[in-house]
């Protein structure tokens, strides 16, 4: 990790020529050509060939085994306190939920719960450690990174009861993470992204300062634009989507319930989000979930920062350690963080 502060991405400061706000993208209308800068991180590590795809191995095989790929995107951490505590249950059908807390010097008051993905079925604080580190100094504030109950174990409802648990006990409690009170954001990647925007739905009376929301499912089972342009584009494919949709949502009646799938929110619950930062891979099977979001809140002229990083695929902020694209995102959503934060 370099020592100085790296440069927000050219990319923040305009969106993609190709997007319309009024139309919703084709296929074809997304460009594929990965960025220079993964194509070297991709050689120099040599996974070009063939790997065992976690999700068809049994799912505490398949656990085990991302989260030892993941060690590769988190050693040479960031130096800043690290502190770990399992939160009581604060609300009905939750589990206690060990979190891992890691706090820059000189943080300011509140807390971002920054929400591992992993398909609801993969990802642990340790997997995301790296780029929570990133985005705890950058916004200058604790994160705090639970380890909720994932499927198929614990399908839906279980893991978002656990989050929003967590996120109850930092708007009421934050002593029991050893955080300061202050503002509270709530965020995540991909499936953590959905339980970050699930937890507001389900918790409205509990305010946040913001809402960070990073290249994340919005519509489960539902196919999308970049659906069908990215379906077998390494590393996450549909089919490794649909498994994961069908371990968490084994029930397809329930893949329409706002919860599981956001997008199906009404306008009301929609608009009653806090602000909201969609942060969209380009190379992502995912990317029109956050397109079509982004279409919906600024439709309801909610307050909504759309950023999308061209070149980059699914999960890219994992890469933090190596990956100076991954960085500089980082870096652009801690700053956005901390406008949210100090806005209140």
């Amino acid at each position: 990790m370099p020592s100085h502060t790296p440069r927000l991405p050219a990319w923040s400061h305009a969106l993609p020529r190709w997007l319309d706000l009024g139309r919703e993208e084709q296929p074809l209308d997304i460009p594929n050509t990965p960025a220079a800068s993964l194509l070297e991180l991709t050689a120099k590590l040599g996974r070009s060939g063939p790997q065992v795809d976690p999700t068809t191995l049994p799912a505490a095989e398949g656990r085990a085994l991302a989260a030892q790929r993941a060690q590769v995107w988190n050693t040479d951490l960031p130096p800043m306190q690290r502190r770990e505590y399992v939160v009581p249950p604060a609300r009905t059908n939750a589990a206690p939920c060990r979190v891992v807390v890691v706090t820059p010097e000189n943080a300011a008051p509140g807390a971002i719960l920054m929400i591992p993905g992993g398909g609801f079925a993969f990802g642990a604080p340790e997997t995301d450690e790296h780029a929570g580190r990133c985005l705890a100094q950058a916004a200058r504030m604790s994160v705090v990174l639970p380890d909720y109950r994932k499927a198929p174990e614990d399908p839906f409802p279980a893991g978002l009861h656990d989050v929003a648990s967590v996120y109850l006990t930092l708007a009421r409690h934050p002593e029991v993470t050893g955080c300061t009170a202050g503002p509270v954001l709530v965020g995540g990647d991909s499936a953590g992204a959905n339980l970050a925007i699930a937890t507001l739905l389900l918790e409205r009376q509990t305010a946040a300062a913001g809402l960070l929301l990073y290249y994340g499912m919005f519509a489960p089972g539902q196919q999308r634009a970049s659906h069908l342009r990215f379906a077998d584009f390494p590393g996450f494919t549909s089919d490794k989507l649909g498994r994961y949709t069908d371990w968490y949502l084994p029930d397809p009646a329930r893949r329409t319930d706002p919860l599981a799938a956001p997008l199906q929110a009404d306008d009301t619950a929609l608009s009653a989000l806090p602000p909201v930062h969609i942060l969209a891979a380009a190379l992502d099977p995912l990317l029109s979930d956050s397109l079509a979001l982004w279409r919906r809140l600024a439709g309801l002229d909610h307050r909504v920062r759309l950023d999308v990083a061209p070149g980059m695929p699914h999960g890219f902020l994992q890469m933090s350690q190596h990956l100076k694209d991954a960085r500089q995102a980082l870096t652009l959503c801690g700053h956005v963080a901390q406008d949210l934060a100090s806005a209140l």
